[in-house]
């Protein structure tokens, strides 16, 4: 449990939440594992669930159908990354896909279970929902810059 929570802490998603607090997130995520090559999410799947990378690399992909590749990989997850963040917040389809480039562990948090906690830690919700804010507006540039690369 402390290796969890010591994980936790270094998590762009978790900065500047208490450690008593991140004890009580790391009791409500599940722990998942997939090999390599297997899928942990595919593109447009109902999904309400936020992954963060524990261990391993995961490929993150959308179908291309604009270009001659059929799918073209967007992002490359890292230990203490985050992914599958639309979903988790909105509810909606999934926008991409995500692959185990190796064998992984992943920690699974669903809405569900992190809105039951905002409300029994509001404090500890709103950094969370600060620090998505920073990591949602930090992708949209990343992928902004990468759009106009491709334009020229």
């Amino acid at each position: 449990m402390e290796d969890l929570v010591e994980f936790l802490a270094l998590s762009e998603i978790f900065k500047d939440v208490p450690d008593q607090d991140l004890k009580e997130i790391s009791s409500i995520c599940k722990i998942e594992q997939y090999t390599k090559n297997q899928q942990v999410f595919v593109e447009d799947d109902h999904g309400d669930h936020l992954y963060i990378l524990f261990s391993g690399s995961v490929k993150i992909t959308i179908r291309a159908t604009w270009r001659e590749r059929k799918e073209e990989m967007i992002q490359m997850i890292r230990p203490g990354e985050i992914f599958g963040e639309f979903s988790f917040i909105d509810g909606g389809r999934r926008s991409a896909s995500a692959i185990a480039m190796e064998d992984v562990t992943i920690l699974c948090l669903s809405r569900a279970d992190f809105d039951t906690l905002s409300q029994s830690i509001p404090a500890s919700g709103l950094c969370i929902m600060h620090n998505f804010a920073w990591i949602l507006t930090s992708k949209l540039r990343k992928t902004t810059m990468l759009w106009r690369s491709t334009m020229q």
